[in-house]
C-alpha cells in the first residue's frame, strides 16, 4: 500500500518473499559398508515485512529508506535407508532480525523530448539471529511412525549477504529504457553449514515499457506494454561448475474505469543450471495477475 503523505514526501507499507528454500535430493553415499542412498529435504523460507519512505530533497533529487523486519522458519532433513530401520536428522532453524537500506535517484533532462534518471541503492549485511532445533529419529516397525532418539536446542546467527545496485533509464512520453546493475557479496554470507562456500552474484536486467497514452479515447491506445531480460549467476557453485540464471518476461497494462484501475498481465520465463557435468538444469513458467488501483482520497473536490 502506498500513500502520498506531504507532496515531497511518500510512505509504503508492504509484505513480501525474502528468500525461499525448496529442494529434494536423492543420492547414494558410501559409509564404508555399501552404498546407501540418502535423501536432503528443505522448505520453509523468511518474509520480509517493510515500511518505506521516499523524499523529494530537490526538483530532480530524491532520496529512500527502507526499514525492515525479516522472519521465518526452514525445516532441513537428511535421512539415511539403513537395512534394519531409517534414520532421519532433522533441523529447525527460526530466525528474525531488523535492518535499513536505502537509495538514491537524480532525474535530469538532455533535451524536451528526453529524461534520464541515475539511481543507486544499497542494502547492508543482515545478521539474523535465532534458534536451531536438532532432533535424531529412527523408524519402528509401525509404519509413518519415528521414534526420537536426540534433541537439542541452540542459539545460532546467520548471515545475509548485502548488496549495492546501479541503474539508469532514459525516458520519453510513451517510453521508457531501462539498465541495472547488482552486486550480492555472498561469498560473506553464513548460515551455519560446514564445507560449504558460496560465490558472489552479479546481476544485469534489461527492460522496455511502452507507456501508452492515457489520455486518449481510443481503449487501444490507452494499453501499456513491457518486456525484460535478466542474467545472473548461481551463488552455488556444484561440481566445480558455475550455474546460470536467466530469464525474460513480457506482459502488458489493461486500463479499467478510464485510468482508476489497472490489470497487469505478465509472463516469466525462467531458466536455472545446467546439464553440464551431470547436474540439472531446471526451467519454468510463470503468470501472473496484478489490479493497481488508483484510489482518489486526498484529491479536492471541485464541485459539490
Amino acid at each position: 500500500m502506498w500513500v502520498k503523505l506531504k507532496p515531497f514526501w511518500g510512505s509504503t507499507v508492504g509484505l513480501a518473499p525474502y528468500s525461499d528454500v525448496s529442494y529434494h535430493i536423492n543420492a547414494l553415499r558410501d559409509f564404508g559398508y555399501g552404498k546407501t542412498n540418502i535423501t536432503y529435504k528443505g522448505s520453509g523460507g523468511f518474509t520480509e515485512l517493510y515500511w518505506g519512505n521516499g523524499f523529494a530533497v530537490t526538483k530532480n533529487l530524491s532520496v529512500g529508506v527502507n526499514a525492515s523486519l525479516v522472519f521465518g522458519s526452514v525445516t532441513k532433513t537428511e535421512s539415511i535407508a539403513l537395512s534394519n530401520a531409517d534414520m532421519v536428522l532433522e533441523k529447525k532453524i527460526y530466525a528474525n532480525r531488523l535492518s535499513l537500506d536505502a537509495g538514491i535517484q537524480y532525474r535530469f533532462r538532455v533535451s524536451k523530448k528526453y529524461a534520464v534518471v541515475l539511481g543507486a541503492t544499497i542494502d547492508q549485511e543482515r545478521k539474523l539471529e535465532g534458534s536451531r532445533e536438532s532432533s535424531l529419529f529412527k523408524s519402528t516397525a509401525v509404519a509413518g511412525v519415528m521414534l526420537s532418539l536426540d534433541s537439542n536446542t541452540s542459539r545460532v546467527q546467520y548471515i545475509f549477504p548485502g548488496k549495492v545496485g546501479l541503474g539508469v533509464s532514459v525516458e520519453t512520453t510513451r517510453s521508457l529504457v531501462a539498465a541495472d546493475f547488482q552486486f550480492q557479496s555472498w561469498s560473506k554470507a553464513d548460515f551455519g553449514e560446514r564445507n560449504v562456500t558460496y560465490e558472489d552474484v552479479n546481476r544485469l536486467s534489461f527492460g522496455y515499457m511502452y507507456k501508452g497514452n492515457s489520455k486518449s479515447d481510443n481503449y487501444l491506445s490507452r494499453i501499456s506494454l513491457r518486456s525484460g531480460f535478466h542474467y545472473q549467476n548461481h551463488y552455488f557453485k556444484l561440481e566445480n561448475t558455475l550455474l546460470d540464471n536467466w530469464g525474460v518476461s513480457f506482459g502488458m497494462g489493461l486500463p479499467i474505469q478510464g485510468n482508476r484501475a489497472t490489470l497487469q498481465l505478465t509472463y516469466a520465463y525462467e531458466c536455472l543450471g545446467t546439464l553440464s557435468n551431470g547436474l540439472v538444469k531446471e526451467n519454468s513458467s510463470k503468470v501472473m495477475v496484478d489490479v493497481i488501483v488508483r484510489d482518489i482520497w486526498g484529491i479536492k473536490r471541485r464541485f459539490e
